[in-house]
C-alpha cells in the first residue's frame, strides 16, 4: 500500500465485505452489539475524576480556580435551582446523547455546551459543591447550609435511551446503598418512559390516521370526501 497506490483500492474493495457483516449485525441487534461495545470500553471516565484548574492564557500556565470563583459558581447554580435545602444525595445532571449514522446527532447533545455532552459541567459543579472550603465560605458569606451527610454527584441523561448514568466512583462507602437504590429507581424510570414514549407514539399514528381523509370527483365533478382510512 505504501509504494502502490492501485493497491490501496483493493484493500478497502476486500475489507468492505467485513464491514458489511459489522453493518448487518448492527442494524438487526443494536443493543447486543452496542452493550459489548460499551462493556468493551471499560467505562473509563466513570472512574476518573476531573481537575479543576484556571488556564492563564499569557503563558499557558494551568493555576488554581480562586476561592471566590468557586464559591461563585456553587452559589449562582444554588440561586438559579432556588435550593435552600438538600437531601443526602443531590445529582447535578448533564445530558447527552447516542447516535449511529445520524447527521443531526449533535443537535441531541448540549446546546449550552456547544452541542457538547454535559456531563463534563455535572462533574466539575458536583466536585466544587463538595469542597469543604466551599462549602465554609457558603456559610460565613451567604449562610447557605450544606449538611455534612450531603453528597453531591455528576450524571448525565442519554437522551436517546433516557438511561441516567452516575458517576460515583469515588463516592463514600456510606452512600453506596443510596446510590444503588438510586440507581435501581432510575432504570425502572427509564424503562416506564420508554414505555409512555411508545404507546404516546402508537396513538398519534394511530389518530393521524383516522384523520386521513381522501378526496375524489364524483360523475358530476363535485369533490367528495371519503370516510377515514
Amino acid at each position: 500500500m505504501k509504494n502502490m497506490l492501485p493497491s490501496a483500492f483493493g484493500y478497502v474493495e476486500g475489507s468492505g465485505l467485513y464491514y458489511g457483516l459489522s453493518l448487518v449485525k448492527r442494524t438487526l441487534s443494536p443493543s447486543l452489539f452496542y452493550t459489548k461495545k460499551q462493556l468493551s470500553s471499560g467505562e473509563m471516565e466513570s472512574i476518573c475524576q476531573p481537575n479543576i484548574n484556571k488556564v492563564k492564557q499569557n503563558n499557558m500556565e494551568h493555576l488554581e480556580i480562586p476561592l471566590e470563583e468557586k464559591v461563585a459558581i456553587v452559589k449562582s447554580a444554588f440561586d438559579l435551582m432556588c435550593w435552600k435545602q438538600f437531601a443526602p444525595l443531590v445529582l447535578f445532571v448533564g445530558h447527552g446523547s447516542h447516535s449511529s449514522n445520524n447527521p443531526f446527532g449533535s443537535s441531541l447533545d448540549c446546546g449550552a455546551c456547544a452541542a457538547s455532552p454535559g456531563r463534563h459541567n455535572a462533574r466539575m459543579l458536583a466536585k466544587l459543591a463538595n469542597s469543604i472550603e466551599v462549602r465554609n465560605e457558603l456559610l460565613d458569606k451567604y449562610n447557605i447550609i450544606i449538611p455534612d451527610t450531603t453528597l453531591f454527584l455528576g450524571a448525565e441523561h442519554n437522551t436517546t435511551t433516557d438511561a441516567i448514568v452516575i458517576f460515583d466512583a469515588q463516592a463514600p462507602d456510606s452512600f453506596h446503598q443510596r446510590i444503588k437504590d438510586l440507581k435501581t429507581n432510575l432504570t425502572k424510570a427509564q424503562s416506564t418512559c420508554v414505555q409512555e414514549k411508545f404507546s404516546l407514539r402508537m396513538v398519534c399514528l394511530w389518530q393521524n390516521k383516522k384523520q386521513v381523509i381522501g378526496v375524489k370527483q364524483d360523475q358530476n365533478g363535485d369533490l367528495l370526501k371519503m370516510q377515514d382510512l
